[in-house]
Protein backbone atom coordinates (compact mmCIF):
# COMPACT_ATOMS: atom_id res chain seq x y z
CA UNK A 1 0.00 0.00 0.00
CA UNK A 2 1.32 3.72 -1.10
CA UNK A 3 1.77 6.32 1.66
CA UNK A 4 0.38 9.77 1.60
CA UNK A 5 4.00 11.06 0.23
CA UNK A 6 4.33 8.63 -2.31
CA UNK A 7 1.06 9.39 -3.68
CA UNK A 8 1.42 13.09 -3.54
CA UNK A 9 4.84 12.38 -5.32
CA UNK A 10 2.46 10.48 -7.85
CA UNK A 11 0.25 13.39 -8.52
CA UNK A 12 2.87 15.99 -9.15
CA UNK A 13 4.64 13.99 -11.45
CA UNK A 14 1.24 13.54 -13.03
CA UNK A 15 1.08 17.43 -13.30
CA UNK A 16 4.40 17.54 -15.15
CA UNK A 17 3.31 14.84 -17.49
CA UNK A 18 0.08 17.43 -18.42
CA UNK A 19 2.55 20.08 -18.67
CA UNK A 20 5.05 18.09 -21.09
CA UNK A 21 1.77 17.25 -23.47
CA UNK A 22 0.77 20.94 -23.72
CA UNK A 23 4.36 21.84 -24.35
CA UNK A 24 4.44 19.22 -27.08
CA UNK A 25 1.20 19.77 -28.57
CA UNK A 26 2.26 23.71 -28.58
CA UNK A 27 5.68 22.54 -30.42
CA UNK A 28 3.85 21.11 -32.72
CA UNK A 29 1.85 23.51 -33.59
CA UNK A 30 4.92 26.32 -33.69
CA UNK A 31 6.50 23.74 -36.08
CA UNK A 32 4.07 23.37 -38.30
CA UNK A 33 3.68 27.63 -38.82
CA UNK A 34 7.43 27.71 -38.85
CA UNK A 35 7.78 25.34 -41.87
CA UNK A 36 4.71 27.29 -43.55
CA UNK A 37 6.48 30.56 -43.29
CA UNK A 38 10.33 28.91 -44.49
CA UNK A 39 8.40 27.60 -47.60
CA UNK A 40 6.75 30.75 -48.30
CA UNK A 41 9.90 32.69 -47.74
CA UNK A 42 12.39 29.92 -49.90
CA UNK A 43 9.53 30.37 -52.57
CA UNK A 44 9.77 34.39 -52.82
CA UNK A 45 13.67 33.60 -52.80
CA UNK A 46 13.80 31.41 -55.72
CA UNK A 47 11.07 34.06 -57.32
CA UNK A 48 13.57 37.13 -56.29
CA UNK A 49 16.73 36.06 -56.36
CA UNK A 50 17.82 39.33 -54.71
CA UNK A 51 18.37 39.25 -50.89
CA UNK A 52 17.89 35.60 -51.49
CA UNK A 53 20.76 34.69 -48.90
CA UNK A 54 19.30 36.44 -46.39
CA UNK A 55 15.93 34.79 -46.80
CA UNK A 56 17.60 31.54 -47.08
CA UNK A 57 19.05 32.08 -43.30
CA UNK A 58 15.87 33.55 -42.07
CA UNK A 59 13.71 30.15 -43.84
CA UNK A 60 16.40 28.38 -42.18
CA UNK A 61 16.19 29.94 -38.47
CA UNK A 62 12.15 29.89 -38.71
CA UNK A 63 10.96 26.38 -37.98
CA UNK A 64 13.68 25.31 -34.58
CA UNK A 65 12.81 28.50 -33.45
CA UNK A 66 9.01 28.67 -33.59
CA UNK A 67 9.30 25.29 -32.04
CA UNK A 68 11.44 26.54 -28.99
CA UNK A 69 9.37 29.34 -28.23
CA UNK A 70 5.76 27.28 -28.93
CA UNK A 71 6.92 25.33 -26.54
CA UNK A 72 7.82 27.19 -23.74
CA UNK A 73 4.66 28.92 -23.80
CA UNK A 74 3.10 25.59 -23.55
CA UNK A 75 4.92 24.34 -21.31
CA UNK A 76 4.52 27.76 -18.88
CA UNK A 77 0.39 28.34 -19.42
CA UNK A 78 -0.56 24.64 -19.00
CA UNK A 79 -0.89 25.06 -14.51
CA UNK A 80 -3.72 21.73 -14.19
CA UNK A 81 -4.53 21.62 -10.36
CA UNK A 82 -4.39 18.37 -8.41
CA UNK A 83 -7.79 17.73 -8.60
CA UNK A 84 -7.60 17.86 -12.61
CA UNK A 85 -4.55 15.61 -12.39
CA UNK A 86 -6.78 13.03 -10.30
CA UNK A 87 -9.70 13.02 -12.37
CA UNK A 88 -7.27 12.35 -15.26
CA UNK A 89 -5.41 9.32 -13.71
CA UNK A 90 -9.16 7.95 -12.10
CA UNK A 91 -9.99 7.92 -16.02
CA UNK A 92 -6.95 5.94 -17.16
CA UNK A 93 -6.49 3.55 -14.03
CA UNK A 94 -10.22 3.35 -13.76
CA UNK A 95 -10.27 3.51 -9.91
CA UNK A 96 -13.95 4.91 -9.87
CA UNK A 97 -13.21 8.51 -8.50
CA UNK A 98 -11.36 7.18 -5.57
CA UNK A 99 -8.23 9.85 -6.08
CA UNK A 100 -10.23 12.99 -7.16
CA UNK A 101 -12.16 11.98 -3.43
CA UNK A 102 -9.35 11.79 -1.99
CA UNK A 103 -8.19 14.84 -2.81
CA UNK A 104 -11.66 17.42 -2.67
CA UNK A 105 -11.48 15.46 0.87
CA UNK A 106 -7.95 16.15 2.38
CA UNK A 107 -8.84 20.29 1.01
CA UNK A 108 -11.46 20.45 3.71
CA UNK A 109 -11.31 20.51 7.65
CA UNK A 110 -12.55 17.99 9.87
CA UNK A 111 -16.10 18.71 10.75
CA UNK A 112 -15.77 17.05 14.06
CA UNK A 113 -18.25 14.45 13.70
CA UNK A 114 -16.84 10.89 14.65
CA UNK A 115 -18.91 9.21 11.80
CA UNK A 116 -17.66 11.77 9.31
CA UNK A 117 -14.11 11.69 10.41
CA UNK A 118 -14.34 7.92 9.66
CA UNK A 119 -15.74 7.85 6.44
CA UNK A 120 -13.29 10.00 5.10
CA UNK A 121 -9.95 8.10 7.18
CA UNK A 122 -11.90 4.78 5.44
CA UNK A 123 -12.03 6.72 1.98
CA UNK A 124 -7.86 7.99 2.63
CA UNK A 125 -6.81 4.16 2.84
CA UNK A 126 -8.99 2.72 0.39
CA UNK A 127 -7.11 5.40 -2.11
CA UNK A 128 -4.16 4.19 -0.77
CA UNK A 129 -4.67 1.06 -1.62
CA UNK A 130 -6.02 1.19 -4.72
CA UNK A 131 -3.30 3.86 -5.90
CA UNK A 132 -0.44 0.95 -5.17
CA UNK A 133 1.24 0.40 -8.21
CA UNK A 134 0.26 3.33 -10.14
CA UNK A 135 2.82 5.07 -12.29
CA UNK A 136 2.46 8.20 -14.36
CA UNK A 137 4.15 7.57 -17.12
CA UNK A 138 2.08 4.57 -17.78
CA UNK A 139 -1.09 6.03 -17.44
CA UNK A 140 -0.37 10.11 -18.14
CA UNK A 141 1.75 9.31 -21.63
CA UNK A 142 3.38 12.05 -23.69
CA UNK A 143 1.39 11.85 -27.30
CA UNK A 144 2.03 13.52 -30.12
CA UNK A 145 -1.50 15.29 -31.42
CA UNK A 146 -3.62 13.73 -33.92
CA UNK A 147 -3.15 16.16 -36.59
CA UNK A 148 0.60 15.80 -36.20
CA UNK A 149 0.94 13.90 -39.06
CA UNK A 150 -0.01 17.43 -41.32
CA UNK A 151 3.25 18.20 -40.43
CA UNK A 152 4.87 16.29 -43.04
CA UNK A 153 2.62 18.11 -45.93
CA UNK A 154 5.10 21.03 -44.85
CA UNK A 155 8.40 19.71 -44.77
CA UNK A 156 6.78 18.90 -48.26
CA UNK A 157 6.61 22.11 -49.52
CA UNK A 158 9.22 23.58 -47.74
CA UNK A 159 11.79 20.87 -49.76
CA UNK A 160 9.65 21.64 -53.30
CA UNK A 161 10.22 25.43 -52.43
CA UNK A 162 14.26 23.93 -52.22
CA UNK A 163 14.14 22.51 -55.58
CA UNK A 164 12.49 25.19 -57.36
CA UNK A 165 14.66 26.42 -59.91
CA UNK A 166 15.83 30.25 -59.24
CA UNK A 167 14.26 32.80 -62.00
CA UNK A 168 16.60 34.31 -63.91
CA UNK A 169 16.00 38.23 -64.11
CA UNK A 170 15.38 39.87 -67.66
CA UNK A 171 17.90 42.49 -66.85
CA UNK A 172 20.43 39.95 -65.37
CA UNK A 173 20.48 37.56 -68.21
CA UNK A 174 19.88 40.53 -70.93
CA UNK A 175 23.87 41.56 -69.12
CA UNK A 176 25.07 38.12 -68.81
CA UNK A 177 24.11 37.41 -72.69
CA UNK A 178 25.81 41.06 -73.70
CA UNK A 179 29.07 39.83 -71.95
CA UNK A 180 29.22 36.46 -73.03
CA UNK A 181 28.61 38.10 -76.21
CA UNK A 182 31.14 40.50 -75.91
CA UNK A 183 33.63 38.11 -74.42
CA UNK A 184 33.27 35.82 -77.35
CA UNK A 185 33.05 37.77 -80.10
CA UNK A 186 34.81 41.65 -79.40
CA UNK A 187 34.38 42.75 -82.75
CA UNK A 188 30.77 42.41 -83.07
CA UNK A 189 28.00 43.90 -85.25
CA UNK A 190 27.20 46.91 -84.36
CA UNK A 191 23.52 45.80 -84.69
CA UNK A 192 22.21 43.93 -81.45
CA UNK A 193 19.56 41.86 -83.26
CA UNK A 194 22.45 40.91 -85.99
CA UNK A 195 24.02 37.93 -84.69
CA UNK A 196 27.79 38.07 -84.75
CA UNK A 197 29.69 36.43 -87.71
CA UNK A 198 31.47 33.36 -87.52
CA UNK A 199 35.62 33.15 -87.91
CA UNK A 200 35.65 31.17 -90.60
CA UNK A 201 39.62 30.02 -89.72
CA UNK A 202 38.35 28.84 -86.60
CA UNK A 203 34.66 27.14 -87.78
CA UNK A 204 35.91 25.35 -91.35
CA UNK A 205 35.49 21.90 -89.86
CA UNK A 206 33.22 20.57 -87.67
CA UNK A 207 35.34 18.48 -86.19
CA UNK A 208 38.82 17.75 -85.33
CA UNK A 209 40.85 14.46 -85.41
CA UNK A 210 44.16 13.13 -83.47
CA UNK A 211 45.60 10.73 -85.65
CA UNK A 212 48.07 9.05 -83.62
CA UNK A 213 47.73 7.49 -80.26
CA UNK A 214 48.84 9.17 -76.40
CA UNK A 215 52.04 6.95 -76.42
CA UNK A 216 52.63 8.25 -79.77
CA UNK A 217 52.32 11.27 -79.07
CA UNK A 218 54.62 11.25 -76.03
CA UNK A 219 57.37 9.55 -78.27
CA UNK A 220 57.20 12.40 -80.85
CA UNK A 221 57.49 14.68 -78.41
CA UNK A 222 60.90 13.75 -77.19
CA UNK A 223 61.43 13.62 -80.61
CA UNK A 224 61.29 17.36 -80.89
CA UNK A 225 64.05 17.63 -78.10
CA UNK A 226 67.42 18.92 -78.91
CA UNK A 227 69.51 16.21 -78.46
CA UNK A 228 67.75 13.96 -80.73
CA UNK A 229 69.12 13.21 -84.47
CA UNK A 230 67.73 14.25 -87.17
CA UNK A 231 66.91 11.21 -88.40
CA UNK A 232 64.28 10.79 -85.17
CA UNK A 233 62.76 13.88 -86.04
CA UNK A 234 62.36 12.89 -89.94
CA UNK A 235 60.81 9.37 -88.92
CA UNK A 236 58.13 10.81 -86.62
CA UNK A 237 57.49 13.93 -89.11
CA UNK A 238 57.09 11.04 -91.77
CA UNK A 239 54.96 8.87 -89.20
CA UNK A 240 52.27 11.50 -88.40
CA UNK A 241 52.44 12.82 -92.25
CA UNK A 242 51.50 9.16 -92.78
CA UNK A 243 48.85 8.87 -90.46
CA UNK A 244 47.14 12.14 -91.15
CA UNK A 245 46.53 11.09 -94.43
CA UNK A 246 44.69 13.52 -96.48
CA UNK A 247 43.34 15.58 -93.83
CA UNK A 248 44.47 19.09 -93.60
CA UNK A 249 45.94 20.71 -90.83
CA UNK A 250 43.06 22.71 -89.72
CA UNK A 251 41.77 19.78 -88.97
CA UNK A 252 43.67 18.42 -86.39
CA UNK A 253 43.86 18.57 -82.83
CA UNK A 254 46.01 21.88 -81.44
CA UNK A 255 48.24 19.45 -79.78
CA UNK A 256 48.99 17.19 -82.99
CA UNK A 257 49.04 20.89 -85.38
CA UNK A 258 51.85 22.35 -82.72
CA UNK A 259 53.99 19.12 -82.58
CA UNK A 260 53.97 19.32 -86.28
CA UNK A 261 54.58 22.69 -86.57
CA UNK A 262 58.01 21.74 -84.30
CA UNK A 263 58.83 18.99 -86.31
CA UNK A 264 58.62 20.92 -89.58
CA UNK A 265 60.42 23.81 -88.04
CA UNK A 266 63.36 21.40 -87.00
CA UNK A 267 63.63 19.59 -90.56
CA UNK A 268 63.23 22.55 -92.35
CA UNK A 269 60.08 21.46 -94.15
CA UNK A 270 58.17 24.42 -92.52
CA UNK A 271 58.10 26.97 -95.30
CA UNK A 272 56.98 23.53 -97.86
CA UNK A 273 54.17 22.72 -95.53
CA UNK A 274 52.43 26.08 -95.56
CA UNK A 275 53.23 25.95 -99.26
CA UNK A 276 50.87 23.15 -99.25
CA UNK A 277 48.64 24.40 -97.32
CA UNK A 278 47.74 27.20 -98.98
CA UNK A 279 47.89 25.39 -102.31
CA UNK A 280 45.00 23.26 -100.82
CA UNK A 281 43.03 26.16 -99.26
CA UNK A 282 42.99 28.17 -102.76
CA UNK A 283 40.12 28.87 -104.21
CA UNK A 284 38.61 29.05 -108.00
CA UNK A 285 38.80 32.27 -110.04
CA UNK A 286 36.12 34.25 -110.31
CA UNK A 287 35.66 34.22 -114.24
CA UNK A 288 35.58 29.96 -113.74
CA UNK A 289 38.74 29.27 -115.46
CA UNK A 290 40.30 26.64 -112.93
CA UNK A 291 44.63 27.37 -112.49
CA UNK A 292 46.20 24.75 -115.03
CA UNK A 293 47.92 21.49 -113.67
CA UNK A 294 51.91 23.42 -113.81
CA UNK A 295 50.49 26.25 -111.61
CA UNK A 296 49.23 24.09 -108.60
CA UNK A 297 51.41 23.09 -106.28
CA UNK A 298 52.84 19.61 -105.61
CA UNK A 299 50.17 18.41 -103.21
CA UNK A 300 47.72 19.99 -105.66
CA UNK A 301 49.12 17.73 -108.69
CA UNK A 302 49.38 14.38 -106.40
CA UNK A 303 45.52 14.97 -105.34
CA UNK A 304 44.41 15.49 -108.95
CA UNK A 305 41.97 12.87 -110.34
CA UNK A 306 42.69 11.46 -113.24
CA UNK A 307 39.96 12.07 -116.14
CA UNK A 308 36.88 9.56 -116.66
CA UNK A 309 37.63 6.12 -117.28
CA UNK A 310 37.81 2.79 -115.32
CA UNK A 311 37.39 2.68 -111.73
CA UNK A 312 40.69 0.45 -111.93
CA UNK A 313 42.44 3.79 -113.00
CA UNK A 314 41.39 5.68 -109.67
CA UNK A 315 42.93 3.58 -107.16
CA UNK A 316 46.43 5.32 -107.44
CA UNK A 317 44.71 8.48 -106.70
CA UNK A 318 42.58 6.67 -104.10
CA UNK A 319 45.38 5.30 -102.47
CA UNK A 320 47.25 8.47 -102.25
CA UNK A 321 44.42 10.22 -100.46
CA UNK A 322 43.26 7.07 -98.03
CA UNK A 323 46.56 5.27 -96.56
CA UNK A 324 44.80 3.53 -94.31
CA UNK A 325 42.38 1.68 -96.82
CA UNK A 326 44.78 1.26 -99.86
CA UNK A 327 45.34 -3.03 -99.62
CA UNK A 328 41.62 -3.12 -99.57
CA UNK A 329 41.48 -1.09 -102.48
CA UNK A 330 43.75 -2.57 -104.21
CA UNK A 331 42.46 -6.32 -103.47
CA UNK A 332 38.62 -4.55 -104.47
CA UNK A 333 39.67 -3.49 -108.21
CA UNK A 334 42.51 -5.55 -109.01
CA UNK A 335 40.61 -8.69 -108.43
CA UNK A 336 39.28 -10.38 -111.53
CA UNK A 337 35.49 -12.40 -111.69
CA UNK A 338 36.65 -15.11 -109.36
CA UNK A 339 37.49 -13.02 -106.58
CA UNK A 340 41.86 -14.00 -107.58
CA UNK A 341 44.18 -11.48 -109.27
CA UNK A 342 44.54 -11.48 -113.07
Amino acid sequence: MLTEVELDRLLKAGILRVRLTAALRAACLGLGIGLALAAVLTALARLYPVGANAAFAVAMTLPPLLLAVAAAVGFSREKPSLLRVALRLDQSARLHEHLSTYVDLRTRAKSGDALADAFVEAQRLETLRQADGLSAGRHLPLRLPEWARALLLGVLALGCALLMPERVEPMRAKASDNAAAGTAAPNGPANPGEAPALDSAEHDTPFQVQPISPTEMYQAQLATLPNVPEAMKKHWLDEIERKKGSLTDRELTPDVRELLDTLRRQVGKDKEAAAEDGGSQRAEPAGGTPESAGDRPPAARELALPPPGRAEDLVGAAQDRFPDVAQALERYYAAGPDGRKP
